[in-house]
This record gives structure tokens, sequence and C-alpha cells, in this order.
């Protein structure tokens, strides 16, 4: 029990983390829509998501690789050589492939906006040595230090990102705004791994296995990225930037759910890799049970509130241009990430096994079926159509990994729990819709008196049990 609600209280932090974060996104939508050519707010989306994604793949996976092999890692100077050797070589790659990179995605998917091919091109080298040094803290459990460096930020980053466009710095104000304090954390990062371990030259002896290990992951996350991201590059080129303005939006509100999820994927990994490789797979599957459990309850009522408040959403934080254009996503694309939260915890068990090859496998599949039908949708469906097929793509990812993991992996999964939820949110749904609220106030109190109904709906239909029960009576008086 204590350690379960020590877990608990890990993931709280981190939630806390993903919601000043989320909070931060959302805040910087009016920003950039409110008295600013919507272009601005198409490039901007552009940037971010090549940042997400440029890293994953130019980094060779080698990140995730130190969140797998360090957590059960007893030897301080192999610690010192897997984390200096993959900074390294993470540092080199990107030195050279960044500026190239960079050119490209403004030229042709951002705009061509003059000026920021270079600034993006050390924003993409400080970013993959950032995703280094967040990998560590990770494998290492440091939720504490991660969390008030994240929160830090993200509200530095607010600050300097919001000044720059609303004191007419424009885009480039921006970008140099968030290029300063990203270098500003990523150090104060590498400052604190130093603190921890020291500094070494390294000599890269176990590189060849770390690289086994994370390079089917390029493939993953590539393939991931184009499922969950390109479609904002297709939209801009089928239907230009200002449909990227519409949908991203509606896509920012959804992320509401993975508050529930962010949690659960920063924690698990190390968690479970230090469990897996002590035996102890009873405990494994009890950490299964209760984080499948626990993302549906919270994530099935989350996507029946945002599709009902889509519209008042959209209008107060954006426009009502944008909320006439993209309340239909909303819906469509809440479905679609609450597929795949639960795709993302069933699938830590190919982790484990150091199956990533299928993973990378499984996404080649799903990316070029989400591409392939993103070419058809687009045009004719417009953002609506990329929604849909983004939640075909997980549909299909969630399906064939549940298939293959039963073969080798029992995952304890309740669909008794899963049903009341569904249940409960649909009755949810019917008053929060009926209520129909108008501004901020009364979307607070719609979401207030929707949750009230929804949680007593779960307790009336009895989904939890005695020594759940129990559990958070502990967590609350911790």
């Amino acid at each position: 029990m204590s350690e379960t609600l020590s877990f608990i209280k890990r993931m709280g932090l981190v939630g806390l983390t993903y919601i000043v974060n989320l909070l931060i996104g959302i805040i910087l939508i009016p920003v950039f829509t409110k008295g600013q050519p919507l272009e601005y707010y198409g490039v901007w989306v552009q940037v971010n998501v090549s940042l997400s994604l440029v890293p994953a793949l130019t980094c060779l996976g080698l990140p995730y690789t130190l969140v797998r092999y360090l957590p059960g890692e007893k030897d301080p100077e192999r610690i010192r050589e897997s984390f200096y050797s993959i900074l390294a070589l993470v540092f080199l790659l990107n030195l050279v492939s960044s500026p190239i990179i960079a050119y490209l995605i403004i030229r042709y998917a951002a705009g061509n906006v003059a000026g920021l091919a270079p600034l993006l091109a050390v924003l993409l080298l400080i970013q993959a040595v950032y995703f280094v040094g967040v990998a560590y803290l990770r494998a290492m459990q440091k939720v504490r230090v991660y969390s008030i460096l994240m929160i830090i930020q993200n509200i530095l980053m607010a600050m300097g990102v919001g000044g720059a466009v609303i004191y007419g710095y424009g885009l480039k104000g921006a970008m140099m705004a968030l290029l300063t304090v990203n270098a500003m954390i990523t150090m104060v990062i590498l400052y604190r791994v130093m603190l921890d371990i020291g500094v070494k030259i390294p000599s890269f002896s176990y590189l060849r296995e770390h690289i086994a290990f994370g390079l089917p992951t390029i493939f993953g996350n590539f393939s991931d990225w184009i499922v969950s991201s390109s479609d904002r590059y297709l939209i801009g080129y089928f239907l230009g930037v200002i449909y990227v303005g519409y949908y991203n939006p509606a896509y920012s509100i959804v992320s509401v759910i993975n508050i529930f999820l962010w949690p659960l994927i920063f924690l698990l990994p190390a968690r479970l890799s230090e469990l897996y490789d002590g035996g102890d797979m009873v405990r494994i599957k009890s950490y299964f049970r209760y984080s499948l459990k626990y993302y549906l309850l919270l994530a099935i009522p989350s996507i029946f509130g945002l599709s009902a408040l889509s519209g008042p959403l959209l209008t107060i934080l954006s426009t009502p241009e944008i909320a006439e254009n993209a309340w239909s996503v909303v819906p469509i694309v809440g479905a679609g990430v609450g597929v795949y939260g639960v795709y993302a915890i069933i699938s830590q068990a190919f982790v484990l096994e150091k199956k990533t090859s299928f993973i990378a496998r499984l996404w080649m599949v799903v990316a070029t079926v989400n591409f392939v039908l993103n070419m058809v949708a687009i045009p004719y469906l417009g953002i609506n159509g990329a929604a849909l097929t983004t939640l075909i793509a997980y549909i299909l990812a969630l399906a064939v990994t549940v298939r293959y993991a039963l073969k080798f992996f029992t995952i304890p999964f309740n669909l008794s729990d899963v049903l009341k939820s569904i249940l409960s949110g649909a009755v949810m749904y019917l008053i929060v819709s009926g209520l129909n609220p108008s501004g901020m106030v009364g979307i607070l109190f719609t979401v207030a008196a929707g949750a009230a109904v929804y949680i007593a709906l779960i307790f009336l239909l009895r989904t939890f049990d005695g020594e759940e029960i129990e559990m958070f009576r502990s967590l609350l008086r911790s």
C-alpha cells in the first residue's frame, strides 16, 4: 500500500507539471490568435511540432535507452559511461543535422518566413540535448527535480513568448524567447546530472548495445509522429496554414486528457523496468491493472465533457471563427487520444521484453495507413477528415498491440469498469449539453456539475472495491 501511495503521489506531481504545461499552451492560443494574423499561430504550431519530432529521430532513440537501462543499474561507472556516451553522440549528430532540417522545415512547412531557420536550428540542437537530460531524470525517478524545472520552464516560456508577441516582436521574438528559456533549463539539468554522477570522457563501451535497443524506436517514433502530428503539415499543404490555426486549438483542448496519461508514461517505464529486472511479476501486473483502470475512469468522462463544451471553450480561448470551424473536431480527436492512452500503457509490456522492433514495425504499418487515409480524407473532409484518420490509426495500433501482447504477457483488464464509466460519462454528457453554458464562469459551473454527476454515478455503480476506497482514504490523510 505504501509503495502504491508513493507512486500515486509522484504521479500527482508529474500531473501538476503537465497541467502547467497545458495551461501555458492554452494561454498562448489567444495571444497568437486574437489581434494577430492567424498565419502566425499556424507557423508557431509547425515549429513546436518539429521540436517534438526531429530530436525523436536524430537522437536515434538513445534517450529512451537510458530510461530502460539505468533504473536497475547499480554500477556508478556504467551509469556515467552510458549517459556521457549517449550525450556526446546525440550532440554531434544534431550539430550536423539541425541546420539542414531547420531550413527544410521553414522552407516547406512553416510559411518560408525569412530568418527563422537559424533560430530553429539552434532550438533543435538544444532540444536534443534536453531530451537526454530529461531521460536521465526519468530513469533515476527524480520526479521532484523534473517537476520544479518544468514548471519554471513553462512559466518563463509563457512570459517570454507572450511578451514578444504582444509587444510586436513577432515570431522571431517568440522563438528567441523560447530558445533562451530552453537553453537555460537544459544547462540546469546537465549541471544537476554532473552533481549526481560527476563528469567523464566517454569510451563508448556500451554504445552498440544501446543503439541496438534505441534504433528501432526511431521508426516507431517517426511513425507515431506521422499519426499524431503530420496531419498539421498535410492540412497546411492541402488547405493552407490558416486551417492549421483552426485545427490546433481543438487539439490543444483535447490535450487535457493527457493530464491522466502523461504521469503514467513518464513514471511507468523506469518503475516497471526496475521490477522486471528484479523478477517481480506480481507487482508489475498490479501496476498495469491500476494504470489502465484509473486512466480510463478519468479519460472517458473527459472525452464526453470536452465534446459537450467544445464550442463554448473554443469561442473563449480563440475566436468565434475558429470555434465554428473546429468544434466538431474535438469529440473525434478526444476518442483518438483516449484509445492512444490505452495503447501507450499496454505497449510497456514490449519495452520490458525489449521488443522495440515490434513497436517499430507496428507503427510503420499504422503510419502508412494513416498517411494514405489523410491524403484522401483531408482534401474532401477537411480537418474532420484528419481527426477521423487519426482515430482509425490509433484503434488499429491498439488492436494489434493487445493481440500480440497477450501472447507473452497477461494484462489484467476489467471490461465492466469501462462500461460503467462510459454509461456514467454518457449521462454526464446529456446533462452538460443541456446546460449549454456561456462565459468562463458558466463553463466552470457546468464542469463542476458534470464532475459531481459522474462521480456519484461511478460510486452508485460500485466501480471501486473496498481496498481501493481505503487507498483513497489513506492518500487523503497523508
